[in-house]
């Protein structure tokens, strides 16, 4: 399908493409309550990280929910992934112990690395999800290299690597791109395409279209798919896969807009140049709305249903949350421990 342009200042709506399929009720459910999960867990954290609690900065995925949702549940076990700073979807999404992904978020001793990487290092090995890097593009040659061990073991396995659309302006993208098209790398390349950066529009970091222009000059495989449906990311993640094990690397750009602010140590406020009706425009396409209103219409939940999800989300991220609290602080004599030896 063709890739819409989040950039364009008119006719938002147009461009968002209210895709629908066959999945299974039970499977529609599931998405649509773990991106419920992902939302109320970050705003929850937002909450904590102003009363002090996260130390750190906080990256926002708000509105970006559907990408990490719709990929993580395509995954299967020996999969790896890899983000960078918006990862609270990401790591719901390949179902992280929510417990693990808070305490790290706390600097708390029972983080996945011991609260020493807050969400932009959040990591679960035993499940395959690790943690992003300090330079925008630097954890993709990463993942590369994953992807390139997976092969090498001969496991029936892939590496999704998730990134913004500005990574794609760092040398070591394509190098990344390059290598997984040369010697074939069971990899997916995400690109949450939210449409701007700090201070700059997509359109004046790169002369380029859109992100998987760039596919066929690596030799990998691509696909546009509208980041704010989760089904339609679903779908297209269990083909990527499927693609990406038989020796066709992905590179997939997924549409979006993230709707909070770029972060919590922002000076100013983010999107002044943004112009409203597009931030309108996009806050009518929240993908966990859309969602929503897409299961009442077709009979698929009740409003009961919704305000019975809503409070079993509330309680599963306040039991996660109380055990952070309530967890030790790390052990100084250990914080060098994986680090520097």
């Amino acid at each position: 399908m063709a890739s819409p342009n989040p950039q364009s200042e008119t006719s938002t709506a147009d461009r968002l493409h209210n895709q629908t399929g066959a999945l299974e009720p039970s499977l529609r459910i599931y998405l649509h309550k773990t991106m419920l999960l992902a939302r109320r867990y970050e705003e929850r954290m937002f909450e904590e990280h102003r009363k002090g609690n996260v130390p750190g900065g906080m990256m926002q995925s708000t509105g970006q929910e559907a990408i990490g949702v719709g990929f993580g549940t395509a995954l299967q076990t020996g999969d790896i992934v890899r983000h960078w700073v918006r990862g609270v979807s990401q790591a719901i999404g390949a179902k992280m112990p929510l417990g693990l992904l808070c305490a790290e978020m706390m600097g708390k001793a029972s983080g996945g690395i011991g609260g020493r990487g807050g969400v932009q290092f959040a990591t679960w090995k035993e499940g395959g999800f690790y943690g992003g890097g300090g330079v925008i593009g630097s954890v993709m040659s990463v993942a590369a290299g994953q992807a390139m061990a997976q092969k090498m073991r001969g496991e029936d396995a892939v590496t999704v690597c998730y990134f913004g659309e500005g990574a794609v302006q760092n040398g070591l993208a394509h190098e990344a791109f390059n290598l997984a098209g040369l010697w074939k790398l069971p990899i997916i390349f995400v690109c949450e395409n939210n449409g701007y950066a700090l201070s700059a529009p997509w359109d004046v970091q790169t002369a380029g279209p859109d992100v998987v222009c760039r596919a066929p000059i690596y030799g990998l495989r691509s696909a546009s798919v509208d980041g704010n449906d989760a089904e339609a990311v679903y779908r297209e993640a269990v083909s990527a896969r499927e693609y990406a094990l038989g020796g066709e690397p992905v590179l997939i750009e997924a549409t979006t807009y993230r709707l909070g602010m770029f972060s919590t140590g922002e000076v100013g406020t983010l999107g002044d140049y943004i112009h409203p009706d597009v931030k309108e425009g996009w806050r009518q396409h929240d993908p966990l709305k859309r969602s929503r209103a897409r299961l009442l219409d077709e009979g698929i939940m009740t409003p009961e249903d919704n305000a019975s999800w809503e409070a079993e989300t509330d309680a599963i991220v306040g039991v996660a949350v109380d055990a952070a609290l309530n967890s030790p602080d790390p052990d100084p004599s250990e914080l060098t421990k994986g680090v520097l030896e």
